[in-house]
């Protein structure tokens, strides 16, 4: 009996020596993710640090470059921002009193502006409906639409002309008379097309060195038709002065 005391006894200090070992393991192997974990937070913070003071000093270094360009056209007339996962951003800068507009930091004079063209790289994507979640999706209610009789056709304003589908508004009186018309939800168990648009301007310039401008604009709708109808406003000012000096 006494040897099989001592037997049980040398096992539990074995075992209690191997908890105690994997317990030191264990303290070890978190002391060591922890170490790593704020390792990896600290390189984290430190490339947004880096990052936040590129943006910074574009920030600042396109403020200098806008400033540089009021003192020689005077008063900014408008001003876009073009930002696509394809280039860099791009900014454009209008200044109209003295007809001038500055491209990706380039000036341009407006009768260098010649045509101006618009194209939509769109491509369509399917969507499973059954894989968004059910409060994404519209609840089923009841929309009330009012209709007119009078004045339709003259009321009518088509800004579909320009861009096909893109755009169009028809604006007519409101009758009395109501209709009620119950949403409808999508069918979940049908993929559903969603188009996503890509508008590229292409912009001819009187020039020979570079006779042509692609801005990639993406998938903002009312950013291509602004820009579009802007080159549009420059060409027709341009052949309106061309008619005047003949």
């Amino acid at each position: 009996m006494l040897i099989v005391g001592i037997v049980l006894l040398i096992l539990a200090v074995i075992g209690i020596i191997l908890k105690v070992n994997e317990n030191e393991t264990r303290k070890r192997d978190r002391e060591r993710d922890q170490e790593e974990w704020m390792q990896r937070e600290e390189e984290k913070k430190e490339e947004e640090r880096r990052q936040a003071d590129l943006r910074r000093q574009k920030e600042e270094a396109e403020k200098n470059r806008l400033e540089e360009f009021r003192q020689l056209y005077g008063q900014l007339s408008r001003s876009f921002s073009i930002e696509n996962p394809y280039d860099a951003p791009l900014k454009i800068y209008v200044f109209e009193d003295v007809n001038k507009i500055v491209i990706n930091n380039i000036p341009y004079s407006f009768s260098d502006i010649i045509s101006v063209d618009i194209f939509d790289n769109q491509q369509t994507k399917i969507v499973d409906l059954e894989e968004t979640p059910r409060y994404l999706l519209p609840p089923q209610q009841k929309m009330t639409t009012k209709t007119s009789t009078k004045n339709l056709v003259g009321r009518a304003v088509v800004g579909g002309l320009l861009f096909g589908g893109i755009g169009a508004v028809v604006g007519a009186a409101t009758a009395k008379k109501e209709q009620i018309i119950p949403a409808q939800r999508p069918n979940l168990s049908q993929p559903v097309h969603i188009v996503i648009h890509n508008y590229n301007l292409a912009v001819t310039i009187n020039s020979v060195q570079q006779s042509s401008l692609n801005i990639r604009i993406g998938n903002n709708q009312r950013l291509a038709e602004d820009l579009f109808s802007l080159f549009k406003v420059i060409c027709n000012r341009n052949s309106d002065d061309f008619a005047t000096n003949q």
